[in-house]
């Protein structure tokens, strides 16, 4: 993956914004442009959302035991904040790139993905050209660091985990023995293509009835986003050397889980796996089987990509006819999600609702592993939330 690469998708620059913004806090108070950088970060941030129904409340804290708390300062000028945070990207030190600060950095874009609004304020910063080639400085970090080569491993040369959310019973130890009168894969195949065939009637009838609302409403409404497989398939990661499964940290729009089973997940070695690494292979996948998602998408997608006209995305069932696997990669994901990707025929398509790096499995060539694990969430060791899950030594 090159710093281009990863600058060109939201995901990516926002990413190489979050390390500068670490950088820039980490300075110490008594650098000459600490306070200004840090305040025009945050400002360009708040200036630069859009414009929203719901109030602003800033905190203001005085800083001076005299300071009339009851009057605080005005909002500075949007160029002005703007000016200083541009400043702060392209002259701030380069840190020294740990594993953590780049994990951080990634947890805090991908928590940060929102596919049914226009981009905020800090993704509207660093799409900006001038902060282009402060960030390619950090993106030119990332992409030489030998923390993020976990990003491009294949999917069968990497132990595969399943996470299970917020389990209220011990998971029964896993079995090595297969049923006698139906062979599993036989068993599983027919409930992967059930799930399959029953999610694409449900997609058509959302669609058909989208359409009809849209003759009610012809400027539309939010409503669902993600483009990923049917919740039923299974969803698998790597490991992150020293954090564990990815899983547990990178998932677009979670829910605040405290705990987690994790079952390693053992796939055959002749599983056919379609790797997404960017918008070509997307492009790819949703030309080769398309599904008419127009009218559905019509507000989310324009909203957060800003085009107007047809949409699409996979039809999940056909391509479990072709591929056991889907898989998309963390250097596919910070490339390319979020964009407007061209499908051809005037049709386009997004990425959205993916965690980096998970591989979703729409047929029978899996089986879970032995040594289910329990892991919770910890209080941070930093001031984010990259060490705040642990393993519990007893496995299930």
């Amino acid at each position: 993956m090159t710093p281009d690469e990863l600058l060109a998708g939201p995901r990516g620059r926002r990413l190489c914004l979050e390390l500068a913004r670490a950088t820039i806090s980490a300075l110490p108070e008594g650098h000459a442009d600490a306070v200004r950088w840090r305040d025009g970060v945050f400002w360009a941030g708040v200036l630069l959302s859009p414009p929203s129904d719901a109030p602003r409340v800033v905190l203001y804290a005085p800083t001076s035991p005299g300071e009339d708390a009851s009057a605080p300062p005005p909002e500075p000028s949007r160029d002005g904040v703007v000016s200083d945070a541009l400043d702060a990207i392209a002259r701030v030190p380069l840190p020294e790139l740990t594993a953590a600060m780049l994990l951080e950095a990634v947890t805090e874009a991908v928590d940060a993905a929102m596919y049914w609004q226009a981009p905020n304020g800090d993704d509207v910063l660093a799409a900006m050209p001038d902060a282009r080639a402060g960030l390619r400085r950090f993106a030119a970090l990332v992409t030489d660091s030998p923390h993020s080569e976990w990003w491009s491993r294949g999917v069968l040369d990497t132990p595969q985990f399943a996470v299970v959310w917020d389990p209220l019973e011990p998971a029964p130890a896993a079995s090595a023995a297969e049923p006698t009168e139906l062979p599993l894969e036989d068993l599983s195949s027919y409930y992967a293509g059930f799930m399959l065939t029953a999610w694409r009637a449900e997609r058509r009838a959302v669609e058909a009835r989208s359409v009809a609302e849209l003759q009610d409403d012809p400027e539309g409404s939010s409503g669902e986003w993600w483009s990923f497989p049917p919740a039923g398939a299974l969803d698998t990661t790597a490991s992150i050397p020293g954090f564990g499964p990815a899983g547990l940290y990178l998932k677009e729009d979670s829910h605040g889980w405290e705990a987690a089973a994790v079952v390693p997940i053992e796939p055959h070695p002749a599983s056919r796996v379609f790797r997404i690494t960017g918008t070509e292979d997307w492009a790819a996948l949703c030309a080769a089987y398309p599904l008419d998602v127009s009218a559905q998408m019509r507000y989310v997608w324009g909203e957060t990509t800003g085009r107007i006209g047809a949409w699409v995305m996979p039809d999940w069932a056909r391509v479990g006819e072709r591929w056991d696997a889907v898989h998309l990669g963390v250097d596919g994901y910070l490339s390319s999600a979020g964009r407007a990707i061209d499908c051809g025929n005037g049709r386009g398509s997004v990425i959205a609702g993916w965690g980096p790096g998970a591989t979703y499995w729409l047929s029978d060539v899996v089986r879970p592993g032995d040594g289910a694990e329990r892991w919770t969430r910890s209080e941070p060791e930093t001031h984010v939330n990259v060490h705040a899950w642990a393993r519990v030594v007893t496995t299930w």
